[in-house]
């Protein structure tokens, strides 16, 4: 870039249409900057102006054009021997000596699945049936032990919350439980 410690100065000849053109591309620069500007530009893209053709958009359409040949070969050397390949083996499998005990397998393995899938959602409903039974059970329990325990019919203990249950009150209550509850 241009800096202010270069202290020498050199007088370049250019055009009259060059000129114009180059104040154009300055805007409010000096022409020593923008044209330090245009050299840092070539030199970072690598681009060479000298080589700059009049059609931006024919060396793109070259390129495009290569690409093409690429793939095209591609498709002929690699991709089409390949399809042939398959194709071959296609036709062949079901000429091979173990096709007809492969079916037979894969036909027994088949029926196998099936049946495993049967039993497994036979035992999901019977599981199913079995939780909801014991959600009810449970369900029973919870209400049993809140009325029997409900603080509201035992004689509460002076100067706080807590209630005396009888210790046969609580006996019954165990009882029932393991009578009808234990799972």
């Amino acid at each position: 870039m241009y800096t202010n410690k270069e202290n020498s100065t050199k007088l370049i000849r250019i055009s009259p249409s060059v000129k114009k053109r180059l104040e154009i591309f300055q805007g409010g620069d000096t022409p020593n900057l923008c044209i330090d500007r245009m050299i840092t530009f070539f030199e970072i893209t690598g681009y060479n102006p000298r080589y700059a053709s009049k059609n931006p958009t024919a060396l793109v359409e070259k390129r495009i054009e290569d690409l093409v040949k690429i793939v095209k070969s591609q498709e002929r050397d690699i991709f089409k021997p390949i399809l042939e390949k398959m194709s071959n083996m296609s036709g062949g499998l079901q000429d091979a000596p173990d096709y007809a005990r492969l079916m037979n397998e894969m036909r027994d393995l088949k029926e196998k699945n099936r049946q495993l899938q049967q039993q497994v959602s036979e035992n999901e409903k019977a599981v199913s049936d079995d939780n909801a039974g014991y959600a009810d059970k449970l369900k029973r329990l919870a209400e049993l032990v809140k009325y029997q325990l409900n603080p509201d019919r035992f004689v509460k203990v002076k100067f706080s919350d807590e209630v005396k249950i009888p210790i046969n009150t609580l006996q019954l209550l165990i009882k029932k439980i393991d009578e009808e509850y234990v799972l």
